[in-house]
């Protein structure tokens, strides 16, 4: 609800009967409502054939082909927002309408990068129009390009007829995904449930498949279908014949029992078909893991930090050189961009929004520190100072383009550091521009965060000169306290905050140890990891995930994740064997997504891109979906009886249908003959 995406197919006609078909999700709003369409409503149904009750579906509806016949292709995804590891929803089309058998059906497929399975489905021909259509799910590889393979098996010049549409990704995977490609076999009587044991498959129990049914009868439509074991939903499709050879493909999900068995039926088990097991959804438990993405540096030679992450998963840091000289970068699906500098030598960025703007400080001609803002099309602007403070940098934007920050004069003598705002419009009492906003009563402020409402973060001086973690709001700023402890040092500072307004950073202990804090109205003491006596939260993000560092034994920082249910935990131990030493994690997004650096298998320091998923065994809801209203732990797949959910007379909303969808519940729909508006559709094609 609420979409501008053209997300539509024309289906080719169902000339003998049956159905032509395909199959996409769609995450339902607050009100368990989607929009559907059709342009001829006599013809067309709609079928709701389950929903997920967590996870997050983001929708698209991006178009690519692959560049050669009948060899697979690699395909980035990132630069349609799909991340390392997320699963990917790929509708593949035939629009071959020539009536010249076997020459008029295509087989496409995808997989995931580096895999061995054919996972291939053999599409028919869209004899008088329109496209016939396959759908598979598909894991993005774990390079920061996000990377799949195609394939497309044609008798003529490539691209002309297979289409991949990226209808849709997870940006939050309800469970753990694998990839298969296995034909099941057929039930044995016409017309009758039969269980289906998938453990020789090594689908394990309580794991929901994700079945393609083909019928490849070239005489007459004939009616497929699965469900669950002991289930009396008709969970069944009337698919048409495939004229001209190929199939006519149908996919759907359903949940293996206790003994990884589900059932199958077929109308008339002589005709040709297929059941084809392409992948199953984990049952989950406690645990996760996150993919580790190398993002490596402007100049491999040099170390890279990784400071800040957006809401896509751009990255911004700075790379140093043997000099310890930094330069500031932005990285977006692993391609480096170098920002320079104001006309001096070193640069460092700090902060990112949704709009890829970037901020942070450089050095001018004259080799002062200037905070700046970058964009892509304007480049480096200086923000320029106030207060006597000729010197400063940026350290975070928000999406209204609102920045904070700090002002100062560089190797100048103590108190003479202030937070500023930086406004694009007047807000909050303040004049559009740059404003210093004071201290607790001391002489010096430094501001590190600001949220999407204005609310600005750091630390301030106290009388007495002690820091203090602070908030200011609307030209308030208020103490948050200490964890029993003061000091004097600028890192006695909060260093991040939320949409809701919590906020962490760091504080000193009643003994004297600087510990990681959460604040929501109160401070709680996030801890340490084993061996260590200090931590630093540096990131939070909507769900109330925190990332930072800690001292372990030996000496030496480790990144971690915390959160209220599992508490801190050191992110070594869940990168699976990654090789990798990571030392700070610095920035989390709201999908889990996070930036730091570390040391990889080789030895370098560089910035990563960790992102969530589940591991072999699940994943934990409170780590996973922090922000999950639903009470199951790892996500559930509830099936629903094939039935026509309607027919519409316009195009319109669906009415809520409680009590089978909860709060964002993704459903997963069959839509047949769906319209497709020639030269409508929003379309990215790469060769």
């Amino acid at each position: 609800v609420g979409s501008s995406l053209e997300r539509r197919f024309t289906l080719r006609e169902a000339e003998s009967g049956g159905v032509s078909a395909v199959t996409m999700h769609v995450q339902t709003d607050a009100s368990s409502q989607i929009q559907h369409y059709s342009d001829v409503t006599t013809d067309v149904d709609f079928v709701l054939i389950g929903y997920w009750d967590c996870g997050t579906y983001v929708e698209a509806f991006d178009t690519f082909t692959a560049g050669a016949d009948d060899s697979w292709q690699d395909e980035d995804l990132c630069v349609y927002g799909v991340r390392p590891g997320h699963v990917a929803e790929i509708v593949m089309t035939n629009d071959d309408a020539s009536t010249d058998p076997p020459d008029t059906n295509h087989t496409a497929g995808v997989r995931t990068n580096g895999s061995a399975l054919s996972r291939l489905t053999d599409l028919q021909n869209a004899e008088s129009g329109g496209v016939d259509c396959g759908t598979m799910f598909v894991e993005a590889d774990s390079t920061p390009n996000a990377t799949i393979e195609l394939f497309a098996g044609e008798t003529d010049a490539p691209d002309t007829h297979v289409d991949f549409y990226l209808v849709g990704y997870w940006s939050k995977a309800p469970l753990a995904y694998t990839e298969l490609y296995v034909d099941v076999g057929s039930p044995t009587a016409d017309n009758t449930w039969e269980d289906l044991d998938l453990t020789a498959d090594g689908v394990p129990d309580g794991a929901i498949v994700e079945l393609v049914m083909s019928n490849e009868d070239v005489d007459e439509q004939d009616r497929m279908g699965v469900r669950a074991n002991g289930s009396s939903l008709t969970r069944e499709i009337d698919l048409m014949e495939a004229e001209d050879g190929g199939g006519e493909t149908f996919r759907a999900h359903v949940q293996t029992d206790s003994t990884a068995t589900i059932e199958f039926e077929h109308e008339d088990v002589s005709d040709n078909h297929t059941f084809r097991l392409i992948g199953f959804w984990d049952a989950c438990d406690s645990s996760i893991e996150y993919i580790v993405s190398d993002l490596g540096a402007v100049t491999a030679s040099e170390s890279s930090l990784g400071i800040s992450i957006n809401a896509s998963g751009d990255v911004v840091g700075f790379d140093e050189d043997a000099g310890s000289n930094p330069g500031a970068w932005f990285s977006e699906c692993g391609v480096f961009t170098a920002l320079g500098t104001l006309g001096g030598s070193d640069a460092e960025s700090h902060g990112v929004n949704a709009a890829e703007t970037v901020v942070g400080w450089a050095h001018d001609a004259s080799g002062n520190r200037k905070p700046f803002s970058w964009t892509s099309g304007g480049g480096m602007v200086d923000l320029g100072t106030v207060s006597g403070r000729p010197e400063g940098e940026a350290t975070a934007i928000n999406d209204s383009d609102e920045i904070a920050g700090t002002l100062y004069r560089f190797n100048a003598a103590a108190d003479n550091r202030q937070a500023f705002i930086d406004l694009p419009a007047p807000a909050y009492t303040l004049a559009a521009g740059m404003t210093a906003l004071g201290t607790l009563g001391g002489a010096e402020s430094v501001g590190t965060d600001i949220n999407a409402s204005g609310q600005l973060v750091g630390g301030a001086q106290i009388a007495g000169r002690n820091m203090r973690p602070f908030r200011w709001a609307n030209g308030t700023m208020t103490n948050l306290g200490t964890l029993g402890g003061e000091s004097p040092i600028v890192t006695h500072r909060a260093q991040a905050i939320n949409t809701a307004g919590n906020v962490v950073g760091a504080s000193f202990t009643a003994g004297g140890a600087m510990h990681a804090f959460f604040w929501d109205g109160s401070m709680t003491d996030l801890g340490v990891l084993t061996g260590g006596t200090t931590s630093r939260a540096l990131g939070i993000n909507d769900g109330n995930v925190v990332v930072g560092e800690s001292e372990v034994t030996g000496g030496n920082y480790h990144a971690f994740v915390w959160d209220s249910t599992n508490g801190l935990r050191d992110l070594n131990s869940l990168d699976g064997a990654s090789g990798w030493t990571l030392s700070r994690a610095t920035s989390i997004n709201s999908d889990g997504a996070i930036t730091g650096f570390g040391t990889n298998g080789s030895g370098d320091v560089r910035a990563f891109l960790l992102t969530l998923t589940c591991s072999a065994g699940g994943g934990a809801a409170a780590a996973t979906f922090p922000d999950a209203s639903s009470p199951n732990d790892g996500g559930f797949f509830d099936e629903s009886p094939m039935d026509d959910v309607d027919e519409i007379d316009a195009p319109q909303s669906r009415p809520p249908l409680p009590p089978m969808c909860g709060l964002g519940a993704v459903q997963a729909l069959s839509l047949g003959l769906i319209p497709f508006a020639a030269g409508r559709r929003r379309t990215r094609r790469q060769p």
